[in-house]
Formats: structure tokens, sequence, C-alpha cells
């Protein structure tokens, strides 16, 4: 999925949302995770996941074209780590064979009943 169908499958799901707030809150949420990983921090969503940065040593590697060593030097590595009920829905679909046409339902802690101070506002 791309960007673009995101934003359309979004505000499709939302009849009161338009495209455009569609475009708008997605962009605000990209934007501001990654703002929080160039600063270094880590970004939890809960059920779903969390984005982290890793910093990565000089290395050396082999280039095939040139077909000899070369220095790779020090980087920032951008990790994802998908949550548990990610995991299981995952996990869940592949097992089954490949896409579902059902809805996955909210995240595993909405399902036990459980809410917090966000998801209320």
């Amino acid at each position: 999925m791309i960007r673009s169908e995101l934003v359309l499958r979004i505000a499709a799901r939302h009849p009161g949302m338009t495209r455009a707030a569609a475009e708008a809150a997605v962009d605000a949420m990209l934007g501001r995770i990654a703002e929080a990983l160039t600063d270094g921090d880590r970004v939890e969503i809960r059920d779903f996941g969390s984005f982290s940065t890793r910093r990565r040593g000089p290395r050396k590697t082999f280039d095939p074209r040139a077909g000899r060593p070369i220095e790779v030097g020090e980087r920032i590595a951008i990790a994802f780590r998908p949550g548990r009920w990610m995991r299981g829905l995952v996990n869940e679909r592949n097992a089954s064979g490949g896409k579902q046409d059902r809805d996955p339902g909210p995240p595993l802690n909405a399902r036990r009943g459980w809410t917090s101070a966000r998801s209320e506002e």
C-alpha cells in the first residue's frame, strides 16, 4: 500500500472525513514519527509496534560491481518492532493464505475493554 492509497482508505472508512482531512492526519502522524526519530526518540504505538533508531558502526563489505572490498561508514538505521496485536494479525493472515476481507477489529487492549485517556478524547 502506498501513502495515497492509505489516505483514500482512511477517508473511505470514516464518512465524515474528507480526503484532505485524511491526508492532513496521515501527514501529521508520519511527520511527527519522523521528527521523533531524527531527535533520537523511540516511538511506541501500543499493540501496533515501535520505531527506534540504532547506530551501525563502520564496516567492510564487498562491492560486486567493482569486485573489491569497500568501507561503509557509520550510519543510523531505523528499526521497527511489531507489537503483539500486529504480529498475531499478520501471522493469522499468513496462516490462512493471504488477504482476508474481514476487518481486523480493534487492537488487543480495546478488545479487553481497556481504554486510555487518549482514546477517550
